[in-house]
């Protein structure tokens, strides 16, 4: 039993991994054909194009820059509407993992300690238990950061031990 457990956790992580490495690089591939589409202009786009350029050149010609930081510059300046919404990069990525995990703790919470139970029982014990006020702490933590989700942890009433324990486990999964 332990073995077939064993093993089947094992091939679930593999299967996973492979799947985390293949699926991203074929999309951007498939990104990359598609981009390479847009990128070709018409005599008019080009014109345009060229002419603000040139005006951007002139613009900012007292500055003392090469060419390439001038490029930089002007696709800085100009890559992105005014006033637009950025990502918040890793700190953006890491939030929605949490919520993500937060989702599976709420809805699968057994199966999580099931797939525990064979590196820790008793954690697995303490998965299965506190489940929900985990989802609770991955859903309203304002960081994705261990102490941040220990403190929110904490502040549901979990023992500072057992928060700890927890926090592993979830940025293990994470």
């Amino acid at each position: 039993m332990k073995k077939s457990v064993i093993k089947s956790l094992i091939v679930t992580s593999c299967m996973g991994l492979a799947l985390s490495v293949v699926s991203p690089s074929v999309l951007s591939v498939k990104a990359a054909r598609e981009e390479e589409k847009m990128l070709q202009l018409d005599k008019s786009e080009k014109r345009k194009l060229d002419k603000a350029i040139d005006s951007f050149k002139k613009e900012n010609e007292g500055l003392g820059l090469s060419d390439l930081e001038l490029a930089q510059k002007f696709v800085r300046e100009n890559s992105q509407p005014k006033n637009s919404v950025q990502s918040r990069g890793v700190v953006g990525i890491g939030l929605k993992g949490l919520r993500y995990i937060g989702y599976i703790f709420r809805i699968g919470g057994k199966g999580i300690s099931i797939l525990v139970r064979p590196l820790s029982k008793s954690k697995a014990a303490l998965v299965r238990k506190y489940s929900a006020k985990i989802a609770k702490a991955c859903e309203k933590v304002e960081k994705a950061t261990k102490s941040a989700f220990r403190a929110k942890l904490k502040e549901l009433g979990m023992p500072s031990d057992v928060a700890k324990n927890l926090t592993d486990i979830v940025f293990m999964l994470l």
